[in-house]
């Protein structure tokens, strides 16, 4: 399976997308509508899928009707270069999502360090697929970065039609994931940073674009006040591309933004 959706998506990179290199570290996850999408790509896959399923998750319709394991996914999670904590014993697998977006940067002064204050990326749901070829994910996840993430509020659009949500925070220390849409409602929920591990230094399955100097780190958030009755209790962070500050504040605004993708994980 991961050799024919391999040769397919270098087909439609030949054949039908040229990969833009994204030119400046601050632009936003929203190009211009000229520019091939993230959402594109995905809807080639449902154009030479067959016809796209009524509700999410879309890409089990590409995979087959009955590749959709998700209690596979428990014990398929990629592990951290340093392992991040277990999940709890009492979860379960929900959701996974490939998310494109901005991790969020401050500068104080041209000499200090620069501090990430939030990110902010749009979730789109793979999680049949991940059950079915989890490297194809992560090639996936490594391809979004050379991919934008336009916007649009037409809930009939493609754009939407894998869009499982959205990824921002609340404030400085409180990531939020909103996962209900005008298409579903699976839920939404406040969380907290509960450890952290740096991302391999190896190289992953394609070269981060040229702007980028490194990923940011892979996460374990956890429910921000447990007992609020939130659907989702337990968020990993995975597979990061790209999103890393640079060393120094030099040269660089009081607030800017660095393009990134991930892998989230969540549990309930």
């Amino acid at each position: 399976m991961f050799a024919i959706l391999t040769c397919l998506w270098l087909a439609l990179l030949s054949t039908t997308f040229a990969l833009p290199v994204l030119e400046t570290r601050n632009a936003e996850p929203e190009e211009p509508s000229s520019t091939v999408s993230f959402s594109d790509f995905l809807a080639s896959l449902h154009r030479r899928g067959g016809p796209s399923p009524p509700s999410p998750p879309g890409l089990s319709n590409f995979i087959g009707p009955n590749s959709c394991n998700i209690a596979k996914l428990q014990s398929s999670m990629p592990t951290a270069p340093t392992p991040l904590p277990s999940v709890d014993s009492d979860l379960q697998i929900s959701h996974v999502a490939v998310g494109r977006g901005v991790q969020i940067y401050n500068c104080s002064d041209p000499s200090s360090t620069p501090t990430n204050v939030g990110a902010k990326a749009s979730l789109f749901n793979v999680t049949c697929l991940a059950s079915s070829d989890l490297e194809f994910v992560t090639w996936m996840t490594y391809a979004a970065l050379y991919y934008s993430v336009p916007s649009d509020s037409d809930p009939n659009s493609m754009i939407n039609q894998d869009l499982s949500g959205h990824h921002y925070f609340l404030d400085p220390t409180t990531p939020f994931f909103n996962m209900d849409t005008t298409a579903h409602q699976y839920g939404n929920g406040a969380f907290k940073k509960n450890s952290t591990s740096n991302a391999p230094k190896t190289q992953g399955p394609m070269p981060l674009p040229s702007n980028q100097t490194g990923s940011v780190a892979w996460l374990k958030l956890t429910e921000k006040n447990p007992g609020d009755g939130q659907v989702f209790q337990e968020v990993y962070r995975l597979n990061t591309v790209g999103g890393a500050a640079p060393a120094t504040c030099q040269g660089q605004p009081q607030s800017f933004e660095v393009q990134y993708a991930a892998q989230y994980w969540l549990f309930t």
